[in-house]
């Protein structure tokens, strides 16, 4: 009988420590998945509002150098100067494009180079310096002249010019006609170097591209590697050749015919992480406290139940013996209301009993 009442002890231990294990287990298993999905959620977030602001402004700068550029190479038209400087080779001409070039470079914030070149791409004005004037810039910017020629372009056509090394610079080139014929070009190259040292107070990466992929504006030229194309995400985590970690995110802006990308440093958190082993360590220790806690209480429990068991085993052979069980906790509560139900079926018995012998003096 002891082993069987051992053997009843131990399952129902057994039964509260493996439901207290899994509520523990389960509430620091949750705790790690909150914390990991909060942490993440809030990066994320961050990184979403600081792109968005960025975007914004690198998408002001573009609008407003686009529009500075093409209104300036349109104003030297009306005003008659390209056709003093191409058509009449007029010295005047050249001083006043010269003035109205210095205005628009500071209206504009970005230090700028000017080209100008007749019908056959002859140089016929430039700012550049003789250690600036290369001849791959010449070839470059006679192969645009002759795409605008066989395009039969009429307003500002944009291009981009890279150097492999240096920051890539973004091309205006303006045909010029007379009474309908083709008299030559001229061609404003805004410095790619002096567009990021425009826009260095920002605290982000950033690239502009044109809508093929060529980038007009990178803050960094190593973010492309050894190209000047952007082949990387619209949105997400992109990692360059060198194995940075940004979050990017892009606008196209069609009526510019670009798209400006965003790029937020975005290095994986090892913060996440540490904390992530701290709450499985503190699982570890607040699961090893919970289960002794439990294994105490519930060896405690089954100890009570185990002693309850017996004292009633004894009332089923000894109807006057009372249920002896001092624990100090619900038990003995449930003892006490036993040892009173067992006064009263007694009381009822006695009565019972008197009523019998009473009914069998009257018969």
């Amino acid at each position: 009988m002891a082993r069987q009442i051992q053997k009843q002890a131990t399952h129902f231990q057994r039964k509260l420590q493996r439901s207290a294990r899994t509520r523990v287990l389960t509430l620091v298993l949750c705790s790690v998945i909150l914390f990991i999905v909060s942490q993440y959620a809030v990066t994320l977030a961050s990184n979403e509002r600081n792109a968005g602001l960025h975007l914004e402004q690198l998408a002001d700068s573009l609008s407003a150098i686009d529009a500075q550029s093409r209104s300036f190479l349109q104003d030297l038209e009306d005003e008659g100067v390209t056709q003093g400087v191409i058509a009449e080779r007029s010295a005047a001409a050249v001083e006043r494009m010269k003035t109205e070039f210095w205005k628009y470079q500071e209206a504009c914030g970005i230090e700028s180079k000017i080209l100008i070149t007749d019908e056959d791409t002859n140089i016929l004005y430039t700012s550049f310096g003789e250690s600036l004037l290369s001849s791959y810039l010449v070839n470059y910017n006679n192969a645009i002249c002759y795409k605008v020629r066989q395009t039969a372009q009429t307003e500002a056509y944009r291009a981009v010019y890279y150097e492999r090394g240096n920051y890539s610079d973004t091309m205006y080139v303006q045909p010029f006609y007379q009474d309908g014929t083709l008299e030559g070009f001229v061609t404003v190259f805004l410095s790619g170097s002096a567009w990021n040292f425009h826009l260095s107070e920002s605290n982000f990466d950033g690239i502009i591209t044109d809508e093929r992929d060529n980038a007009m504006y990178v803050s960094k030229p190593g973010l492309l590697g050894g190209s000047n194309k952007y082949r990387g995400v619209e949105h997400g985590v992109w990692r360059t050749e060198n194995g940075s970690r940004y979050w990017v995110t892009s606008r196209p802006l069609p009526e510019l015919q670009a798209v400006v990308y965003s790029l937020v440093y975005y290095p994986p958190n090892r913060g996440i992480w540490i904390g992530f082993l701290l709450l499985i360590a503190m699982g570890a220790v607040w699961f090893a406290m919970a289960d002794w806690i439990n294994t105490s209480m519930a060896a405690h429990n089954a100890e009570s139940i185990g002693a309850l068991v017996r004292q009633i085993r004894i009332v089923q052979h000894d109807p006057a013996h009372r249920v002896e069980l001092h624990t100090e906790d619900e038990f003995e509560e449930v003892a006490q209301q036993i040892n009173k139900m067992l006064e009263i079926i007694t009381e009822l018995n006695s009565r019972n009993t008197e009523l019998i012998q009473l009914n069998a003096r009257i018969e």
